[in-house]
C-alpha cells in the first residue's frame, strides 16, 4: 500500500489530527474513584512541542545542505566577474556619444552635443530635513513676604531652544538622468539640476537596509540634494557620475585610462591564480 503523497506542512498536520484523536478519547488516569467521570488526558498536547521542534530542525539542516551544495563563489571566479565588467565599462565609455540616441524620451531635453550616459528610474530625491526644535529652561529666584498672609517672588526664567536633528529624508520619486554636462532628477512633485560646471564634490553614503545616498552639492544652490536605491544601483551609477564629469572637465582620457589599469592588474592577477596551485 503506498502512501498519498502530501506535503511536509500536511504530514505534520495529519499527525497533529491523529493524536489529538487519540488524546480525546483516551481516559484521565487522574480519576480518583469509579463514581468520577473520565476526563480526557491533555497530555497529548506535550507531543505538539517535539514534532514542532522536529519539523524546525529538518527545515533547517535541509537549508544548510541546499546552502552547502551551492558552489562557492572563488577568487578567480571573482576575478573574472570583475575583468568582465571592466572591459564592458572600457567598450561603454570608450564610444560613449552614440550610446544612447538623445532624440529618444529619457526624461529631459537633450542641449547641443549633450550625450547621455545614464538613465535610472524610480530614485529617490533626499535633502536634509530638521527635526522639530525642543525648548528647555529653567526659574530661579528667591521669595519674601510682605504681609502674613502674601509673599512676593522675585524670579527670572532661562530657556534655551535646541534644534532638531537634520536627517536624510525622501521628499520625492522619479528619474534621474546622467549626461556628460549635468544630472537632472525629474519627479512628480520636484525637479532638480546638477550641472558639471557648478558641482562642488559628489560621494556616496550607505544608507539602512542596503541602500545608499549620492550626494550632488552644487555651488548655485545652498540645500544639498542627492538621490538614493539599493546600493548595486547607486555605485554602478556613481561610475557613470565620475565619468560624466570627467568629460566635462577634460579628463575623460585619463578615466578610461585608469579602468585600463585595473583591468591588466586584473588580468595578471588571474593569470597568477591560474598558474598557482588551486
Amino acid at each position: 500500500m503506498k502512501l498519498p503523497k502530501l506535503k511536509k506542512w500536511q504530514w505534520v498536520l495529519l499527525v497533529l489530527v491523529v493524536l489529538y484523536g487519540i488524546g480525546s478519547v483516551a481516559p484521565d488516569s487522574t480519576a480518583t474513584s469509579t463514581t468520577e467521570p473520565a476526563t480526557t488526558s491533555p497530555a497529548w498536547l506535550l507531543l505538539i512541542f517535539p514534532i514542532l521542534l522536529l519539523f524546525i530542525i529538518i527545515r533547517r539542516l535541509r537549508k544548510r545542505r541546499e546552502k552547502d551544495a551551492t558552489p562557492a563563489v572563488t577568487p578567480a571566479d571573482a576575478l573574472r566577474s570583475e575583468i568582465e565588467e571592466l572591459k564592458a565599462a572600457v567598450d561603454f565609455f570608450g564610444k560613449h556619444e552614440g550610446q544612447f540616441d538623445e532624440s529618444e524620451p529619457s526624461g529631459i531635453v537633450a542641449r547641443r552635443d549633450e550625450h547621455v550616459i545614464a538613465v535610472v528610474s524610480e530614485v529617490g530625491l533626499i535633502e536634509s530635513r530638521r527635526g522639530p526644535t525642543q525648548f528647555r529652561g529653567g526659574s530661579t529666584g528667591v521669595s519674601f513676604r510682605l504681609t502674613k498672609r502674601i509673599s512676593v517672588r522675585q524670579s527670572g526664567m532661562r530657556g534655551k531652544a535646541i534644534p532638531g536633528e537634520e536627517t536624510p529624508t525622501i521628499i520625492d520619486t522619479g528619474r534621474f538622468i546622467v549626461t556628460d554636462q549635468r544630472a537632472v532628477f525629474v519627479g512628480s512633485k520636484q525637479s532638480r539640476e546638477f550641472d558639471w560646471d557648478n558641482l562642488l564634490s559628489y560621494e556616496i553614503q550607505p544608507l539602512k537596509r542596503n541602500n545608499s545616498i549620492i550626494y550632488l552639492p552644487v555651488s548655485n544652490r545652498q540645500k544639498v540634494s542627492g538621490v538614493a536605491a539599493d546600493t548595486a544601483s547607486m555605485e554602478s551609477l556613481f561610475q557613470r557620475v565620475a565619468f560624466g564629469v570627467a568629460v566635462a572637465t577634460g579628463r575623460k582620457d585619463a578615466f578610461i585610462e585608469t579602468l585600463k589599469r585595473e583591468l591588466a592588474e586584473a588580468e595578471e592577477e588571474l593569470k597568477t591564480l591560474g598558474s598557482g596551485p588551486t
